[in-house]
């Protein structure tokens, strides 16, 4: 998840909580929802409207902000346990559809079924302490009762729902991680995604059938997820056995920190790279690719380079395993990287380059 779509809020564990631009459009939705269905709410919770003193408008903003409160502890549980499984957590992002913990790979099936599973046991536990709450409160405030019994109705569902045996939702990565004994990690992964797409799409229908747009949206968000996971995934198998150093692209462009955004692409043209990287004393601060120039207006590109602005440099061996880079460039929503060896910088490699060698793998293939 890119940084320039979301705004960090907090750190929790040392990791970034981001609030993605597109839950600012949901939290608005259901404020009015919240609002106009109060009524309802507070009839399933056994208190009547009339005897709650604060006003619909501001129980609307409350229990939208207790929803994603829920939905950030769920996020939590699953950082937690993949820290302690060596995991690299890099943010949890609050966002329409819920939450999204961006973390590297797991590749014990022990580590990735229990990451998967303690979010919605997480939620679930709560969900029975708030009901427990509730059920404990009979002679409390009327607004009390009410927020208690929301507590735990939306933890409740948070945590079911994401036992669903969908990839790529929780219950779908644990179903993977209890196949991959059996068939390895790309076929359980492949099957996972084909259980995921099926319950997908019976989620879209139902939903549309329903009026439901909002579980239509997740069914979709599923389907694509899935397939897009399983693409990866069968991505880096293909690529098993193949280095940098024979894919790589020996047309380094480095421009100086200070130079425009005219320098760069004039760097670029003349050596037909897609790419520059941006040095500061012969050190790499930063990547500029020809897309994010070509974003800029033309009235602007006399502007200088801003450092924080670039695209993040990585740097990899010469001699690093292709499967393992795809993997570095998924996780960390990189474009390219820096290609090193024996200390001094020879070249780049891209998301272009990569996909070059996964056709000249399957053309060598349909040779055979």
């Amino acid at each position: 998840m890119s940084s320039r779509d979301s705004w960090t809020i907090g750190r929790i564990a040392g990791v970034p909580v981001r609030i993605h631009f597109t839950w600012i459009l949901i939290a608005v939705y259901l404020w009015v929802v919240f609002a106009r269905q109060f009524a309802g709410l507070a009839a399933a919770a056994e208190v009547n409207d009339a005897n709650v003193l604060w006003p619909p408008w501001l129980w609307g903003v409350l229990l939208t902000v207790g929803l994603f409160a829920c939905v950030l502890g769920h996020e939590l549980a699953h950082v937690l346990v993949a820290q302690r499984s060596g995991a690299k957590v890099r943010s949890i992002t609050l966002m329409m559809l819920g939450g999204v913990s961006e973390m590297s790979e797991l590749e014990s099936p022990r580590a990735e079924l229990a990451t998967a599973v303690v979010g919605p046991a997480a939620s679930v536990l709560l969900g029975a302490i708030f009901y427990g709450l509730f059920r404990l409160t009979t002679d409390a405030t009327p607004d009390l009762r009410f927020g208690l019994f929301y507590l735990a109705e939306v933890n409740f569902v948070i945590g079911l729902f994401n036992l669903l045996p969908a990839f790529p939702m929780d219950g779908g990565r644990a179903l993977r991680s209890v196949l991959t004994r059996s068939f390895g990690r790309v076929r359980a992964t492949q099957i996972a995604a084909t259980v995921g797409k099926v319950i997908a799409a019976g989620l879209v229908v139902l939903g549309l059938l329903g009026g439901s747009w909002w579980l239509a949206l997740i069914g979709l968000f599923v389907f694509l997820g899935g397939e897009a996971e399983s693409r990866a995934l069968q991505a880096r198998a293909a690529l098993r056995g193949l280095r940098v150093g024979d894919f790589f692209s020996r047309r380094l462009v480095g421009v100086e920190a200070g130079a425009t955004v005219a320098d760069a692409a004039a760097a670029m043209l003349e050596a037909r790279s897609p790419l520059a990287v941006v040095t500061s004393n012969g050190r790499p601060i930063g990547l500029v690719t020809a897309g994010e120039v070509a974003r800029v207006p033309v009235r602007e590109r006399g502007a200088r380079l801003v450092a924080a602005e670039l695209a993040p440099v990585q740097m990899v061996s010469f001699d690093d395993e292709l499967p393992a880079v795809l993997r570095r460039l998924d996780e960390e929503r990189l474009e390219a990287v820096v290609v090193e060896q024996h200390g001094q910088l020879v070249g780049t490699l891209s998301r272009e380059d990569i996909a070059r060698a996964l056709q000249l793998r399957e053309l060598a293939a349909a040779r055979v």
